[in-house]
């Protein structure tokens, strides 16, 4: 076991501190997307990250100088070709772990990438004046979905039991029609379904996840850490500049015309639901979040439909109820509303997005009543 990638890593890294007064190369800390091939230098399987032919992610690194030197010459490389775009830096403003000073997080906007298989990614940078530099690597895969068997597949629905788990299917299974040694006197109507798959929804930092990253599993096919969903870990502090993942209802809008719709007995803005189509890492923000669904989403994932609670995040902050503020709200980077296409957001919390909604075509139900009622021809709602 000693052998073992993790170990030799270990053993590098505190040889690496004994001699730190002698070298002086920057250090890559972080290399996005994931992978055990930059954290451990394990190049086996299984690979952290795993993509769709041509859905797109953020690359990014964060870089640290040696004391009095700065970042410069930043390069983006998959399989040994440099991946052309802006490269943006910024400074990285995380307090824990405590990264040295003048530190940057080099971020490229929106790649993706076509042929399936696993695929090294690169990342270079130069320190000046010194010159020194540093190459760390990573890995991703783009994975083959395969020929279709069968009618092609109209419409997809994930009927999510938030936090349900095998568990509770037993324990429905027994509530319901009881057990005798043993064994269950009935079957659930989801125990009929033809085909039966299973995912394990832990998060990127932690065996026990929460909402935000499970739900992002399903709608992105990949790892968030705890309170994130659509995006990979950062180190800067600002909830809604981490690099992202296109989620599959993005994904199919954009290569086939589809439309998302959410419906959910929570909050809107709960996390289950926002990471069908918000990008953050703050899942309590709840301004931002909900603005996100008309500002992005509706242009980005064809949403058409949203059906929920959380009407305090609609009403101006004028209004007796609102729980709109700025301190949840959001303002995106240039770089990022460029590379995305997206609207870069304001801190507004006087709009009424009720009306917003409205405006851009959507009808409005405050309650089952008003739904009802509601005409058939109906397209937005």
């Amino acid at each position: 076991m000693q052998n073992h990638p993790r170990f030799i890593l270990l053993a590098a890294t505190l040889l690496a501190a004994a001699f730190s007064a002698v070298s002086a190369a920057p250090i890559v800390s972080r290399l996005t997307p994931p992978s055990d091939l930059f954290s451990f230098k394990d190049p086996s399987p299984p690979y952290i990250s795993r993509f769709l032919p041509g859905q797109r992610f953020d690359l990014q690194a964060t870089i640290s100088p040696d004391a009095a030197q700065n970042i410069a010459g930043v390069k983006f490389y998959v399989n040994n070709s440099e991946v052309p775009g802006v490269i943006t830096l910024v400074r990285a403003t995380v307090t824990t772990p405590a990264l040295p000073a003048n530190t940057l997080v080099a971020t490229l906007r929106a790649y993706s990438h076509l042929a399936p298989g696993v695929h090294r990614l690169t990342v270079s940078a130069t320190q000046l004046p010194d010159g020194q530099s540093v190459i760390a690597t990573g890995n991703f895969e783009i994975v083959n979905l395969g020929t279709s068997v069968g009618p092609k597949t109209k419409n997809i629905i994930l009927m999510i039991g938030d936090g349900m788990g095998i568990a509770h299917r037993t324990a429905a299974r027994i509530v319901l029609n009881g057990v005798s040694q043993g064994k269950a006197l009935a079957p659930l109507a989801m125990d009929t379904f033809p085909v039966t798959g299973l995912i394990q929804t832990a998060s990127l930092n932690s065996i026990i996840t929460d909402s935000a990253p499970g739900a992002s599993c399903y709608a992105s096919g990949n790892k968030n850490n705890n309170n994130q969903e659509g995006v990979f870990p950062d180190d800067t502090l600002d909830a809604f500049d981490n690099p992202r993942i296109e989620y599959m209802g993005e994904y199919f809008a954009r290569t086939l015309g589809k439309s998302l719709g959410i419906v959910t007995t929570s909050d809107v803005f709960d996390a289950t639901p926002a990471a069908q189509a918000i990008h953050t890492q703050n899942r309590g923000a709840g301004t931002g979040i909900c603005d996100q669904y008309l500002d992005e989403a509706v242009v980005k994932s064809n949403l058409t439909v949203l059906l929920g609670g959380g009407r305090k995040w609609f009403l101006p902050s004028t209004t007796a109820g609102s729980a709109r503020n700025n301190a949840t709200d959001y303002v995106l980077s240039a770089e990022l509303a460029t590379g995305w296409g997206v609207a870069a957001g304001v801190l507004d919390p006087t709009r009424d997005l009720l009306a917003d909604f409205q405006k851009a075509g959507f009808a409005y139900a405050a309650n089952a009543t008003q739904l009802k009622a509601l005409p058939a021809t109906t397209g937005k709602l």
